[in-house]
């Protein structure tokens, strides 16, 4: 894709990752080594963006909550200020995406990123501990063959973490949060839903059947800055 291909329609900015990547830089725009393939891509105006823009880019910048989707290992930013949203998905084949929204659709963009739908399970299952490490690897197999696990514990980590099934992990930080970031992590499995939360020790998770309702609910915690969270 090049700057002279970019397409602009209302809520959708698609561009090259250069380009975009620009927009949202630290550095003005019209400073920018790409000043001039922005002008021909018709994103910048003599020395200014086009007031959509100059928006979406303070959103990213100065955000007063940003959401990072990190699904497989491809991570997508989601950023709201005011009733101003922007979702920066991540880029495909050197092509990158900015589109805006409203603020209040935030959980429901979040739920569509992580396909959050109803699925229901083919048995019953138990919450499953296992060390941190354990899942990571598990995951990035595709299998649970051959950890050191008991055979249930096994059967039900492999049908969580198989190839046809999705991993992925929504951090939230809101501007004045005092505390750490706090994160959302879920396995859609073969069997049905899985939240994962992290043990105390951060060395273990404990793996917690449940949901899409659950899923939902957890997520939309993410959007309540760390103030209003009961202790």
């Amino acid at each position: 894709m090049t700057a002279a291909d970019a397409v602009q329609r209302p809520g959708l900015l698609r561009v090259p990752e250069a380009l975009r990547a620009a927009l949202l830089a630290p550095e003005e725009p019209h400073r920018s080594p790409q000043a001039d393939a922005l002008r021909t891509a018709g994103l910048l105006e003599g020395r200014r963006l086009p007031r959509r823009l100059r928006e979406a880019r303070a959103a990213v910048q100065d955000p007063e909550a940003s959401f990072e989707i990190d699904r497989g290992g491809r991570v997508g930013l989601l950023c709201w200020r005011g009733r101003l949203s922007v979702l920066l998905p991540p880029a495909t084949e050197g092509t990158g995406e900015l589109r805006t929204l409203a603020t209040q659709d935030g959980l429901v963009t979040l739920c569509r990123l992580g396909a959050v739908r109803p699925r229901p399970r083919s048995a019953p299952a138990s919450e499953l501990r296992v060390a941190a490490p354990t899942l990571a690897q598990a995951i990035a197999a595709g299998s649970a063959a051959g950890l050191d696990l008991e055979a249930d514990a096994r059967r039900a980590l492999h049908a969580a973490v198989a190839p046809s099934s999705a991993h992925w992990r929504v951090t939230a930080r809101h501007a004045g949060d005092t505390g750490p970031p706090r994160a959302v992590e879920a396995l859609d499995g073969d069997d049905g839903w899985w939240l994962v939360e992290p043990d105390a020790d951060d060395r273990h998770v404990t793996l917690l059947p449940c949901d899409a309702t659950t899923i939902v609910r957890a997520l939309s915690g993410l959007l309540v800055p760390d103030v209003l969270v009961p202790a």
